[in-house]
């Protein structure tokens, strides 16, 4: 493996994306989002049910108005309306069913609470689901792309969830303290770390592996500085990868990977981070990727293989 400058990659490879195909007609959306919509919406009726428990002068939301259902509503739209943009703002807010939910849960117990809890949790595991995550991104898919998700790496993950719960902590002071200057200032430290943050938590919305009608994309800002893009006569081979594949396009996430192998070296540019302040240009003939759903990957590019590809014009940019 050599090292170059990721100024020096002059070949784009234009002719991957989609050119001149008629876009087809959009398959039916699967029941598991329309789920999650009715889902998150009976949530909102329980867990709605005992928020005046929370809004009693001794309450823990006493005073802040119709805060939650703005979230609530918020959260439902997002689910309804899908895109990158949507499935992050989803993911950010219904988690905070479940703290709602315990919260009431503190206050009184009875069945509806128990329910609430057990419904909220149940909202939140399936809107943070493969089957959502790929229903989002594929409705901002060009013509006949195949977009498929990444898995997110545990490191990534974790500090993207430590920076929203001290976020929502920072919000929880702010919202109980008596004090006005306390807050004052536990709000702008929640809204400022809360918009600092907020492109991290997106970068997770916008990772995924791409069949197009020509080739193989792989869209990963977290990993690349660049997009890679494969035309199919430069991939070899795209089976499950084994432990010696030579290059690590994953980010270090465990678990099953694909190994997309070329039939010549290619150039691939690595995102800055703290080995690499600059970025870093490498070749490779072999690269692992993690999609969520490896087995659907390999039967799409199955079908993508079997299937010839349009013509398309070739163009470079120095």
């Amino acid at each position: 493996m050599t090292t170059a400058p990721s100024t020096t990659r002059t070949r784009q490879t234009v002719d991957v994306v989609e050119t001149g195909e008629r876009t087809p007609k959009r398959r039916r959306a699967p029941w598991f989002p329309a789920a999650a919509v009715a889902l998150w919406i009976a949530v909102a009726v329980v867990v709605g049910a005992g928020l005046d428990t929370l809004r009693t002068d001794d309450g823990p939301l006493v005073g802040t108005g119709p805060a939650l259902e703005i979230v609530w509503i918020a959260a439902a739209l997002a689910l309804a309306i899908p895109s990158a943009i949507s499935l992050t703002l989803a993911r950010a807010l219904t988690p905070l069913a479940p703290i709602v939910a315990v919260a009431i849960a503190l206050e009184r117990t009875d069945a509806t609470t128990v329910g609430g809890i057990a419904l909220s949790l149940v909202a939140t595991l399936a809107v943070w689901s493969s089957p959502i995550g790929s229903h989002h991104l594929q409705a901002g898919a060009y013509g006949a792309e195949r977009r498929f998700p990444l898995r997110p790496p545990t490191g990534y993950v974790v500090a993207s969830a430590l920076a929203w719960c001290l976020t929502v902590g920072l919000g929880i002071v702010a919202a109980r303290a008596e004090a006005t200057t306390t807050t004052a200032i536990t709000g702008v430290l929640a809204i400022v770390l809360a918009l600092a943050s907020a492109p991290r938590w997106h970068r997770l919305s916008r990772r995924w592996l791409v069949l197009v009608p020509t080739g193989i994309v792989v869209h990963d800002p977290l990993v690349l500085a660049e997009t890679l893009m494969l035309r199919r006569s430069e991939v070899a081979t795209l089976a499950i990868a084994t432990d010696n594949s030579p290059a690590d396009l994953t980010g270090g996430v465990t678990g099953p990977t694909l190994e997309l192998a070329t039939v010549d070296s290619v150039t691939a540019v690595l995102a800055t981070g703290p080995r690499r302040p600059g970025g870093q240009a490498i070749h490779l003939n072999a690269a692992r990727v993690a999609p969520t759903r490896p087995g659907a990957v390999l039967r799409a590019w199955s079908q993508r293989r079997a299937t010839p590809p349009p013509s398309t014009q070739r163009s470079s940019r120095s």
